[in-house]
This record gives C-alpha cells, sequence and structure tokens, in this order.
C-alpha cells in the first residue's frame, strides 16, 4: 500500500498507559444479527478489495503497535498517518490502471475504527488535522479547497463513551452530483472527504443498528475468536456516496490477541459481480412450472366434491342416501371442498403476488387445510356418535328418535376449538413470505416461515382432531 503522507516513524505519540478493560462477551455480542448478513459476497475477484483493509489492518497491529513498551501499548503511527492510509485505501483505482476491477469498481470508502480506550493519545491532534473536503466552506466553494492552506475542520479533541475514547478516520468518496469531490484523486487527497466517524455516531455501542460493520466482526472475535473479514448486510449510504454498498471489516488485533479495533473497506453493491458474473440470471425458483399442475388437481378435487354434493342433493329422497344420513353427506362434502382447496394458496409466490400477499397465502394455507379437515372429521365423529346412541337403544329395546340436532353438539365443539386455536396462531405467530438473498450459485427461495410458538398452536390442533 502506497502512503501519501511522511513516515509513520517521524512523530511517536506519548503514551504511558495500560490497556482499557476489555469488554465482556455477553456486552458485546448483546444484538441480533442481521438476517439478510450472507457470506455470498466472497468471490475470487474481490479479493483485491478485501486485501487492502486487510493489509491495513495488519500494518497497524504487527508494525506500528507497540504493546510490550516499558512505558505501555503506545502507536507509532499520528491521526495525520492515519488519515493518509484511509485515503490511499479509496484512491486504489490509480494503481490497478484502466480496467482494472479498482477501476470499474473503486472502493467508496475506508475506515480505521478503534476500540474504545485504544487510542487516547492527543499529540498530532492539537495542531489539527486538515479534512478540507468535508467542510461547509469546501462545499459552498470549491475553488476554496484549492488553497492548499485551507485548514478547517480541524479535529483537536477525542470523542468520549462510557468506555473510554473512540477514535475513527474515515475517507469516502462524495456524491458524484457535488463538484468539489470530482477532484478527488492521489494528485489532489484535499479533495477527498475525510473526518473522524465517532463525531457523526458511536460506532462502538451494540444498540446502535448503523454499526454493523465494527460489533459484528468485534462479537465473532471475542465469542468465537474469529479474525477473518466480516461482510455487512447490504445498506444505502445516505449523505457520503449516496449508493447501495457494503462494508469489509477486517479485525485488528495485537500480536497479544488484543482486539485493537477494524480496519473497513465500503463497495458498491453492483461490485460484488465481474465480467460474466454480472450477466448471470438469478434463479428465484419460481413455482411457475408447477403451479399449473397444483391448480389442475385442486380443480378435480374441488370439481368431484360438488358433483357429490350435488347428487345427495338430487338423491336426498332416496331410501340408501337417507339411510346414510344425507345432512352429514353434504357436510362431509363441503369439507372436502374446502380442504382441496387448500392447494390454492400453496401456489402463490412472489411472482404472482406482493410480499404481503404471499403473506397472506402463507396463513390461509393452514386456515382451509384445518377448517377442511375439521369439517370432515367432525361430521364423521358426529355420525358416528348418533350411530352408537342408536344403537345404545336399541339394545334396551327401547324405541328412540335421535334428531340431528341432538348430536351436532360434538361437530361445534370440535369445529370452535379448531377456529380458536387457528385464531389465536394467527394473531399470535402468523406464518410470512421470506424470499432468501441469493447464493453463491445464484439461487434465491421463498418459503413461508412461521413465528415463534407456531409449533405449540400445530400441537394442540393436532391434538384436537386427532386424540
Amino acid at each position: 500500500m502506497r502512503q501519501l503522507g511522511g513516515n509513520p516513524g517521524d512523530r511517536r505519540p506519548e503514551s504511558g498507559r495500560r490497556l482499557p478493560a476489555a469488554l465482556d462477551v455477553e456486552s458485546a455480542c448483546d444484538f441480533e444479527f442481521p438476517a439478510t448478513q450472507t457470506t455470498s459476497y466472497r468471490k475470487t475477484e474481490f479479493v483485491l478489495h478485501s486485501r487492502v483493509a486487510e493489509l491495513v489492518a495488519s500494518q497497524l497491529s504487527n508494525v506500528f503497535y507497540d504493546g510490550d513498551g516499558s512505558d505501555g501499548p503506545s502507536w507509532l503511527v499520528t491521526p495525520q498517518n492515519l488519515r493518509d492510509m484511509v485515503l490511499t485505501n479509496i484512491l486504489q483505482d490509480s494503481e490497478g490502471g484502466e480496467g482494472s476491477s479498482y477501476s470499474k469498481y473503486p472502493i467508496y470508502g475506508s475506515a480505521i475504527a478503534f476500540e474504545p480506550g485504544i487510542w487516547e493519545d492527543v499529540q498530532g491532534l492539537s495542531e489539527g488535522v486538515t479534512y478540507p473536503a468535508a467542510s461547509e466552506a469546501c462545499l459552498a466553494d470549491e475553488d476554496y479547497c484549492a488553497d492548499s492552506n485551507a485548514t478547517t475542520y480541524e479535529i483537536t479533541d477525542l470523542i468520549t463513551n462510557d468506555q473510554g475514547t473512540i477514535y475513527c478516520p474515515f475517507g469516502f468518496r462524495g456524491p458524484p452530483d457535488q463538484a468539489v469531490y470530482r477532484g478527488c484523486s492521489p494528485d489532489e487527497p484535499r479533495f477527498c472527504p475525510t473526518m473522524d466517524l465517532s463525531r457523526a455516531y458511536d460506532y462502538s455501542d451494540v444498540a446502535n443498528e448503523f454499526a454493523e460493520w465494527y460489533t459484528a466482526p468485534r462479537c465473532l472475535f471475542l465469542r468465537d475468536g474469529v479474525e477473518t473479514g466480516y461482510w455487512t448486510s447490504p445498506y444505502f449510504d445516505e449523505g457520503a456516496g449516496n449508493i447501495n454498498m457494503v462494508t469489509y471489516s477486517q479485525p485488528i488485533i495485537s500480536q497479544n490477541g488484543t482486539f485493537l479495533g477494524v480496519a473497513t473497506i465500503d463497495v458498491e453493491v453492483d461490485a460484488l459481480c465481474y465480467a460474466d458474473q454480472c450477466d448471470v440470471a438469478i434463479d428465484y425458483n419460481y413455482l411457475t412450472n408447477i403451479r399449473p399442475l397444483g391448480l389442475l388437481f385442486s380443480s378435480l378435487a374441488m370439481i368431484v366434491s360438488l358433483l357429490c354434493l350435488g347428487w345427495t342433493q338430487y338423491y336426498r329422497k332416496d331410501k340408501v342416501v337417507v339411510a346414510s344420513q344425507p345432512f352429514f353427506l353434504r357436510i362431509i362434502c363441503v369439507g372436502c371442498l374446502i380442504l382441496s382447496s387448500s392447494i390454492i394458496p400453496l401456489s402463490y409466490d412472489d411472482s404472482i403476488a406482493s410480499i404481503q400477499g404471499c403473506s397472506r397465502a402463507c396463513m390461509a394455507f393452514p386456515w382451509l387445510l384445518s377448517v377442511g379437515f375439521s369439517t370432515i372429521f367432525a361430521a364423521l365423529f358426529s355420525k358416528v356418535w348418533r350411530l352408537n346412541k342408536v344403537m345404545a337403544q336399541a339394545q334396551s329395546a327401547s324405541r328412540v328418535k335421535v334428531k340431528i340436532k341432538d348430536v351436532l353438539m360434538p361437530f361445534f365443539v370440535l369445529m370452535g376449538l379448531n377456529l380458536i386455536l387457528m385464531t389465536l396462531w394467527t394473531s399470535i405467530a402468523p406464518r410470512v413470505w421470506v424470499r432468501t438473498v441469493p447464493d453463491e450459485n445464484y439461487e434465491s427461495y421463498g418459503y413461508c416461515q412461521s413465528g415463534k410458538g407456531a409449533k405449540v398452536f400445530l400441537g394442540f390442533i393436532a391434538v384436537v382432531n386427532i386424540a
């Protein structure tokens, strides 16, 4: 990596301190990893970009950090050197030449974020580290940045949180619609906006949803000993590049195994594919081919159910039909009709419906399945219960007339329990439609995901209908 500044060894910040108390694993990992985070970004061609952050992390931990000094841990770099490092990272395209991966997919941002309390020295900061392109004056007047003496937006102190001082020099390519940033180049680094990111937000706070790039690799190292880089979920970089991007974070680990921070690079999401890879269509595994077959079987079953219902109604006064209790036969036909229709919501995916529509279809399937099955089962149960009652009276040599309303109670009880359980399931743990992020084979799958506690409701429904 080429340095834009002077020799890092020219100045050595004063120190004589001990390392801050390490953050415990439970506190460092007190957050949920984003569901959209994926490791499928690790394409062979993208290694060049990730190595930029890996090299910076290696230099800082093995060359520029002295953890065994007589006066305690100390750094052999100054804020100016750190600023020049991140600027060098975002200007990698000049070294690759026209048509290189850096030129085609430039690094949009780079940061060096220190763990709270790791960077405490203020020598060098008191004189101010110039960040002219990030200043309001530079944005208002392009000519202002042409002045090599521009020294606005100087950093003269450090931000402090509950754990200690935090510091994160950050260089980035500004929005392309602002002319002041178009001059950002190795020859004109003053046109490249840089800042101390800790002044924007506390990146070390696990409760900060924007700090995945820092909190995730820190958690993985402290909890699992993972020292390799971490790809974040895609996000929109509002205010800086104003593009969709991902961040690669490489942990900075000292020689004695202390987590010192991370070195990062930001890359546009489109940069995750190269050459022929960009032309490969993503296979979303839609139900286009199998949907007609499923709907055909559903239609046939529904037609047969309707025909049976019509036949029962037409021959309802026939002795055979009367003996078979036509009322319950009609209920069974209706139950088969409902059960057959449950195939219809299974044919839905996000190629023909919205995410909300697919989620409704996900929940409609168990509703139709449960209501249809319980209708058939409850009718058969009531029918058998009526027959047993008649047989019991026959053994006593007494004549009894069992009316339909006398045996509908089991039907209503079973159906009522099913409706109550399904309503609770829909309210508490509904099924929703989920689409996976395309994997390394450019395949994505959509499926219905049950909420927490869904298995409990499934168990109760099974007990009610089967036990």
